[in-house]
């Protein structure tokens, strides 16, 4: 099960790392407000956000050196 390992909102839009503690693997989210909930089959030209900006407001590293891996998404 995934929980939020840090999140931002980046030009009106809530990301984050989602983190799953069992297979120790990460992976990048958006919030769908639509839905009331993270969903992480996203490209980040279709919700309008550069990733360098996201990147940027994530902990990636801090993620990394948790000991988390991450999974690609669908960019």
């Amino acid at each position: 099960m995934f929980k939020v390992f840090d999140e931002a909102v980046v030009n009106g839009r809530k990301f984050a790392i989602l983190v799953d503690d069992e297979s120790r693997t990460a992976c990048e989210a958006v919030w769908d407000e639509q839905n009331g909930r993270w969903e992480t089959d996203f490209a980040y030209p279709a919700v309008g956000v550069d990733s360098m900006d996201v990147a940027a407001e994530l902990d990636f590293d801090g993620a990394e050196k948790a000991g988390y891996s991450f999974k690609p998404n669908a960019e």
